[in-house]
């Protein structure tokens, strides 16, 4: 066994007796409650009745930064309609939307204030990487729409629907590799 500040790593198996099982057993739950545990932003807006009041609140900004995405689109739309208007429209919204989200989440979701300009460039960088794997469930929800009814509202319906799912795995993301140092504070 070799001992590292709190951490406890067996380098064999023959090494758990019951005293070292006990020991990792009680490091294993609190690191596991240390992940559990809401931050302090978070904990301010727990009710009683089990709803939180940040989760009524990211859902009331994912809903802004929807509407935020497919108006941009809308826009991109009644200005340019040529070759690639709807692959045009989607990348104008994402980006858009993007900044929009990052804006929100940063303030009124994780209290997160950067270093420096630096430090919030990072982040964003941070949070757009985040955003890959969501834009990707957002994407494949919009065009298999379009391509399923090939009508706008049905194309924005997809979006939205996509955007949804994708904004749940978003925060769960986000608070796990993003706004780190906002809950170290």
């Amino acid at each position: 066994m070799r001992t590292s500040g709190e951490h406890v790593v067996f380098c064999q198996s023959g090494d758990l007796s019951p005293e070292l099982f006990d020991l990792q057993y009680e490091h294993l739950i609190k690191c596991t409650e240390a992940r559990l545990m809401p931050t302090s932003s978070q904990q301010k807006y727990r009710k009683k009745s089990g709803v939180s009041k940040l989760a009524i609140t990211y859902a009331i900004l994912a809903a802004i930064a929807t509407a935020i995405n497919i108006g941009a689109q809308d826009v991109s739309l009644r200005i340019y309609s040529g070759q690639f208007s709807i692959a045009v429209s989607v990348a104008v919204g994402t980006i858009v939307g993007l900044i929009a989200k990052y804006i929100l989440d940063k303030k009124y979701i994780f209290s997160f204030k950067a270093k420096d300009a630096a430090h919030d460039v990072r982040t964003f960088v941070a949070y757009a990487a985040m955003g890959l794997v969501t834009t990707a469930i957002f994407w494949s929800f919009e065009f298999g729409f379009n391509q399923m009814f090939h009508t706008k509202e049905a194309r924005f319906t997809g979006a939205v629907i996509g955007l949804a799912i994708g904004y749940i795995s978003k925060y769960m993301l986000d608070r796990k590799f993003v706004f780190v140092s906002a809950e170290a504070e």
